[in-house]
């Protein structure tokens, strides 16, 4: 008796069974990561009340005059960015996007331009380098960093903003 008979079958049924076992008993699910939710390292020189799990203090959000109404926020400093993934960031939607601070380039390729004071971006957003760019959810928790110049970032960040997005 030849075996070609049972291989055939098992080259081409066994992966369909598979497909449709995982298609109806798996379930796919992803979800991004929220920041400082059991323990928090203060940057050096940054003093104020670090709670666990951490949130933005209201005041920030007030002060960049956030939309109560949009999922999340993408606060970004200001300063040396590529222009050709700026633009990519307009394809966002559903995220307030927001410059912060006040670098050599002049030019609002996207989002809003806000002046703050330095030790925001240290001391109450956590931003450290090589990281530029931070996104917040509308319960004030820090969803990810991010270094804008880089287009693997930038992807990650709208693969991530899009995950968020359906949750919300």
């Amino acid at each position: 008796m030849s075996k070609k008979p049972i291989y055939l079958f098992l080259a081409l049924v066994l992966p369909g069974l598979i497909f449709v076992f995982l298609k109806f008993f798996g379930h796919n699910e992803f979800d991004v990561q929220t920041y400082y939710q059991t323990e928090i390292t203060p940057p050096a020189g940054c003093t104020g009340p670090y709670t666990l799990p951490y949130q933005l203090p209201d005041s920030i959000l007030s002060h960049l005059s956030h939309d109560p109404s949009v999922p999340l926020a993408l606060l970004w400093r200001d300063g040396s960015r590529s222009l050709a993934e700026m633009n990519r960031l307009e394809q966002l939607k559903g995220v307030e996007l927001d410059i912060l601070g006040a670098g050599r380039d002049t030019t609002v390729v996207v989002g809003r331009r806000i002046a703050i004071d330095k030790n925001i971006f240290e001391c109450s957003l956590l931003l450290r380098e090589p990281y530029n760019a931070v996104l917040v959810d509308s319960a004030r928790r820090i969803r990810g960093y991010y270094e804008l110049s880089r287009r693997d970032e930038v992807d990650r960040l709208m693969l991530e903003v899009d995950i968020l997005l359906k949750k919300y």
